[in-house]
């Protein structure tokens, strides 16, 4: 016996649902020029940091396009924190002394 599938069937199984706005449709992104002046290094260190994976990137054609959260991604990865921040215990006892 061949099921026939009828009006609500389809309905539910092309069910709709929201599409996430595509991260390439964003007013935010960036060239990699405008990229690399924001974050204060020159175009070929970006394009190591690019070869190296250390910061995210789309291609789209020959276009290179960078979003604001790869920018904060990398700088992120870049913060270093003081040697006193590591226990605050130690700049304690360093200033009962």
């Amino acid at each position: 016996m061949k099921e026939t599938m009828n009006e609500s069937d389809v309905t539910s199984q092309t069910t709709t649902h929201k599409q996430r706005d595509s991260p390439l449709q964003s007013d935010n992104l960036k060239s990699a020029s405008q990229t690399a002046r924001k974050i204060g290094i020159s175009k070929p260190t970006l394009c190591r940091l690019m070869q190296r994976g250390r910061i995210g990137f789309y291609r789209v054609g020959t276009r290179v396009l960078f979003s604001e959260e790869h920018i904060a991604t990398f700088l992120a990865s870049c913060e270093r924190k003081p040697q006193g921040e590591k226990s605050g215990q130690e700049g304690a006892r360093r200033n009962a002394k």
